[in-house]
């Protein structure tokens, strides 16, 4: 999948580096070499009742979240919203940010991530 032409990239849907962490599964769409280390885009699907990494920041990172799935409960600073289906969440550097879900289908997120540490 390293993009090494320049030429465009084509990741067809369930492809990509797929990681199994329990109630957590992710899938990692482009990001390092293929996208020359200026972005990330990942796939995250969540069992329903389930929390997750614990509040953090990041120096350098603006973080997009958009909600593929169900309903989450995301954590942006200081207070938890809730987003359905359609929303997105951004993230800028330096924001305490976590998510969750009480729902009972099993939603999804996909993240898109610009930042200087990917370089």
């Amino acid at each position: 999948m390293t993009n090494t032409t320049g030429a465009g990239i084509f990741i067809e849907p369930e492809r990509g580096r797929s990681y199994d962490m329990g109630r957590i599964a992710a899938i990692f769409k482009a990001d390092g070499e293929e996208t020359a280390n200026q972005c990330s885009v990942s796939e995250w699907w969540i069992e329903p009742n389930t929390k997750g990494f614990g509040a953090h920041s990041h120096e350098a990172e603006i973080e997009l979240f958009y909600v593929l799935e169900g309903t989450m409960s995301f954590l942006v600073g200081q207070q938890w919203r809730d987003a359905k289906k359609g929303t997105v969440i951004l993230i800028p550097p330096g924001v305490q940010h976590d998510f969750e879900t009480v729902a009972i289908n099993a939603p999804a997120f996909s993240t898109f991530t610009l930042a200087d540490h990917l370089r």
